[in-house]
């Protein structure tokens, strides 16, 4: 009995020993697997990080775009200030040439800051039934003229691309039924603009309205 009580303890011993070394066993693999899990989210936590990241960078400006984007934006400001200030506008002036009892020599002139630029330009007068344009002149403030005329009453003139400022827009010969009469040409407000991109440009105010003859 002595004995088999002996022999009974040293298995349960055994047996202990055996789990124990299991359970190390298991509680090792558990351990490996569990860090192998948590290191494998981190590193998909600073990948994702990491995509943002350069997404964020890739979507936002830079500071060169941010620097184009204000400097486009002061040059369109400025050209409008340029626009709406009255040294950017323009006018017509005019002198007439007596050159005999009945007929003169009437020159237009474009007028403005010697760096202003324009597009274009519109010059219509009326006249009465005691005047007659014999001639009309284009001058060189454009380089081309795409209308020229004068019929019943009305005196149009166009001109596109140009040359100058402070130069002839254009030279009327103009004659007169009687010497004894004094006749006009008047500008014709509403249509008579000089653009520039869209906008007129003409101040009306210092521009001439009527030509005495």
């Amino acid at each position: 009995m002595h004995r088999f009580s002996h022999h009974f303890s040293h298995a349960y011993a055994k047996l202990q020993r055996n789990l124990i070394f299991l359970l190390l066993i298991l509680f090792f693999i558990v351990g490996f697997f569990t860090s192998e899990y948590l290191a494998k989210k981190d590193l998909e936590k600073i990948l994702v990080e990491k995509t943002q990241c350069q997404t964020a960078l890739i979507s936002s400006p830079s500071s060169q775009d941010i620097v184009n984007a204000t400097e486009r934006d002061r040059i369109i400001q400025q050209e409008k200030q340029q626009i709406n200030t009255p040294a950017s506008l323009v006018y017509f002036t005019h002198s007439v040439k007596q050159i005999s009892s009945i007929r003169s020599e009437v020159e237009i002139r474009l007028m403005g800051a010697k760096d202003m630029k324009v597009d274009a330009a519109d010059l219509s007068l009326k006249y009465g039934e005691g005047l007659t344009i014999v001639e009309i002149r284009k001058g060189s403030s454009f380089s081309s003229y795409p209308r020229a005329l004068a019929q019943m009453g009305q005196l149009v003139v166009s001109g596109i691309t140009q040359n100058a400022m402070n130069a002839p827009f254009v030279t009327l010969i103009v004659e007169k039924k009687s010497s004894q009469a004094s006749e006009l040409l008047t500008v014709d407000g509403p249509n008579t603009k000089v653009f520039f991109r869209g906008v007129s440009v003409l101040d009306m105010s210092m521009s001439i309205d009527t030509i005495k003859l």
